[in-house]
């Protein structure tokens, strides 16, 4: 079975990505990444401080990551 994502997951859905089944992302969904990630990085070019992207998380929050080890960051 594939699981199809075009506007919003549900909490099953994501279940049944995590139990073996494809993913399978539409082009209106990979719009939206697209665009979220033309935000986030409009907002790390321009130093606006954003929760977890540019900052730590949780007790870490007011703490702003350098630039060099926001990608791990993020990927982390």
């Amino acid at each position: 079975m594939t699981v199809t994502i075009d506007d919003a997951a549900s909490w099953r859905d994501i279940a049944r990505v995590g139990d073996g089944e494809m993913l399978v992302l539409t082009d209106a969904a990979w719009d939206r990444i697209a665009h979220a990630n033309r935000i986030v990085a409009s907002l790390v070019e321009k130093g606006i401080r954003a929760y977890g992207v540019n900052t730590g998380v949780g007790a870490l929050a007011s703490q702003v990551v350098a630039p060099a080890l926001q990608e791990k960051l993020s990927r982390n």
